[in-house]
């Protein structure tokens, strides 16, 4: 049994996510918004974060995992999220290239849709 799993968050769970990009092209500085819906047949709780993989010198990719929301879903009660993640042109922890960037949405820590989005400078 694993850490979610002792915390209530079974990944077992037959859920439904239904995920878009708002901001399909990012300029460095601005923020990449996403929209999610989590919906289920039975009652149970969610733990959702999302994962950003960056473009990196070299061709080389990074991700960072970002906690999102816990909730509960069930038969009349869906789970609608909205998230603008801003993309830092001058962050001193982290330096941003152009490139194709990706974002995992993952409930009870499974993996469940991917979306893609492009980094510009100008």
């Amino acid at each position: 049994m694993g850490a979610l799993e002792l915390l209530g968050y079974s990944k077992d769970v037959p859920i439904s996510v239904d995920a878009r990009i708002l901001t399909p092209v990012v300029m460095m500085g601005d923020a990449v918004s996403f929209e999610i819906t989590i919906s289920a047949q039975t009652q149970c709780p969610v733990l959702v974060d999302y994962r950003i993989e960056f473009a990196r010198a070299g061709g080389k990719r990074a991700e960072k995992v970002f906690k999102l929301k816990q909730g509960k879903v069930g038969p009349d009660a869906l789970l609608n999220l909205k998230k603008a993640h801003q993309l830092k042109a001058d962050a001193t922890t982290f330096t941003l290239f152009e490139g194709a960037h990706r974002i995992t949405i993952q409930v009870n820590g499974v993996d469940h849709t991917v979306l893609d989005f492009q980094l510009t400078s100008n």
